[in-house]
């Protein structure tokens, strides 16, 4: 792309412009890929860190170069169709068609996110193309994200350029008890009362249990194994979410320590008084600590509230996996596992899980 802003008539028969062409061409090319190598790395674990990288750098291309042949091929177009030079060209592409038909079409852009990070004008972009071409067509558009952060403030926030233009948003929730048990219809409704307990109702986590090989199995191979899915789950989601994590991490270790009012949680995490109430909300809002206050009390207003850490996984993780690491490290995960997550004080997390399950 750096090279086109360059005319052919502007090197022939000079050297010296080849060079700069070349020069400038590159140090361009630097800046475009350069970030890559430290961006795509923090999106994987340590232990697959190099082939999560490689294979999202190349599948990237494969599917990114594919873009505009699949768009041809939907339309009944020839699929050598060149690729579009911009996302302007693509979504201009979409509602010229469209509007040469009648029939409703669904357009869905899924990891918006990562899309706009790669390209910082893509949301005005996407605004135009809403405000002047799609506008006039018959497609429904959904924009889908799992960077909850990302989605708030870049694309529903009001300093967004798709500030307005929203007609209806879902934030997906997590699934209840019943809906992760259907995940296990084989496993006895005690152990599924383990298994949400201790991974929660993202379908993601569900997706990676192996039901036959039993519950003390899963929870050690996912979750105190170096090379477990799971094992460093809860940082990577906060590296990606938050600006801050090291300190939101400290905030959530103390929670799950017991401490559940914001002056002890600050004294416990290193945080300042005046600024702690800050950290929790943005936990809040993510969904990963909630407040219980006096049942006549208002969330919002009550000072009697006691913080807890809401979302099962995390509550887990931070009770039993985290305070484990270094055991997990030294390759003994699985003696700390069945010495400290699988027995009374399991029991005791599972009678306080227990409580959310009755109340849903």
């Amino acid at each position: 792309m750096a090279f086109s802003f360059f005319t052919p008539g502007l090197l022939v028969h000079s050297v010296p412009r080849v060079m700069i062409f070349l020069c400038v061409g590159f140090v361009i090319m630097g800046g475009l890929f350069g970030p890559c190598g430290v961006y795509l790395p923090e999106l994987f674990p340590t232990h697959v860190r190099y082939s999560g990288a490689g294979l999202s750098y190349n599948l990237a291309a494969i599917f990114g170069g594919a873009f505009a042949p699949t768009i041809a091929e939907f339309y009944g177009q020839p699929s050598e169709t060149p690729p579009f030079a911009t996302w302007q060209q693509a979504f201009d592409y979409i509602a010229k068609r469209e509007r040469e038909s009648s029939t409703p079409m669904v357009l869905v852009f899924d990891e918006f996110p990562y899309a706009a990070l790669a390209n910082n004008s893509l949301p005005s972009v996407l605004q135009i193309a809403i405000d002047h071409d799609l506008k006039r067509t018959n497609v429904m558009l959904i924009v889908s994200g799992s960077n909850e952060g990302f989605m708030e403030s870049k694309v529903l926030g009001s300093k967004s350029p798709l500030f307005g233009r929203c007609t209806a948003q879902i934030r997906l929730q997590p699934l209840n008890y019943l809906e992760v048990a259907k995940f296990l219809p084989n496993t006895p409704p005690i152990e599924q009362v383990d298994y949400y307990a201790t991974f929660g109702g993202t379908p993601y986590y569900l997706s990676q249990l192996d039901e036959s090989a039993g519950y003390q199995s899963n929870v050690i191979n996912l979750c105190f194994d170096k090379l477990g899915t799971l094992y460093e789950e809860p940082m990577m989601l906060l590296r990606e979410e938050l600006r801050e994590p090291a300190i939101y991490f400290s905030v959530m270790q103390a929670i799950a320590n017991g401490e559940s009012t914001p002056k002890v949680i600050a004294e416990h995490s290193g945080v300042e008084h005046g600024n702690v109430n800050l950290y929790l909300q943005t936990l809040n809002n993510l969904g990963l600590v909630g407040k219980r206050v006096p049942f006549s009390e208002k969330p919002e207003r009550s000072r009697r509230g006691m913080y807890i850490i809401k979302d099962p996984f995390f509550a887990y993780w931070f009770r039993f996996v985290g305070p484990n690491m270094g055991a997990v490290e030294q390759n003994a995960g699985s003696i700390a596992a069945r010495r400290l997550a699988l027995g009374e004080a399991f029991a005791t997390y599972v009678g306080q899980q227990f409580e959310a399950i009755c109340a849903q």
